[in-house]
């Protein structure tokens, strides 16, 4: 990403991981620096399984889910972007857009555009057999609680919806639509 959060929970922080790194991840999931909480740890382990097996370091007490009340619509093109926004009523959009192409990130009205490697992430997990990674998910994830928000709509395979208990440990709510056809 070429712009980072100014709030950045911990647990947040291993979600957004696991959404953009997951299919590269074997063993353990360490979280260097931070402390994931319990629900969160047992709920990517749980989706990352087999190949992970545990998720540290773990810090028991549950804490306060970060501050947000509103939808955000995540997408990586603007006129697919703002059909979704309408579609899920939500008060913001997040349009991630390839690093290769934009940099930085702006506020323009309701949506924030963010230059990343999300693009680049994909396309090495389209050469592992089966991997799936969600890196515009974690994008969002990431900016969240920035942008005002605990409720995400994405457009994505039915798959992420493995990572849903993860999401709501984060104090995230999740709403998976399928992605739009290129025949329409």
């Amino acid at each position: 990403m070429d712009a980072a959060p100014e709030a950045l929970h911990d647990d947040r922080l291993a979600l957004a991981g696991a959404l953009a790194f997951g299919a590269f991840m074997a063993g353990q999931m360490v979280v260097d620096g931070r402390r994931v909480s319990i629900g969160v740890a047992t709920a990517l382990t749980a989706a990352l399984a087999p190949f992970v097996s545990g998720v540290e370091p773990v810090f028991l007490p549950q804490r306060r889910f970060p501050a947000g009340h509103g939808t955000l619509a995540v997408g990586t093109d603007p006129g697919g972007l703002q059909e979704l926004m309408s579609e899920a009523s939500a008060q913001v959009g997040l349009e991630v857009c390839p690093g290769d192409q934009a940099t930085g990130r702006m506020l323009v009205g309701r949506t924030m555009r963010l230059a990343s490697n999300a693009t680049a992430l994909r396309n090495l997990a389209a050469t592992i057999n089966g991997a799936r990674v969600y890196p515009e998910a974690a994008v969002a994830v990431l900016f969240a609680e920035d942008l005002g928000c605990d409720h995400l709509v994405i457009r994505a395979d039915a798959a992420l919806d493995a990572m849903r208990p993860a999401f709501i440990a984060a104090g995230l709510r999740l709403d998976v639509l399928p992605p739009i056809s290129s025949g329409r």
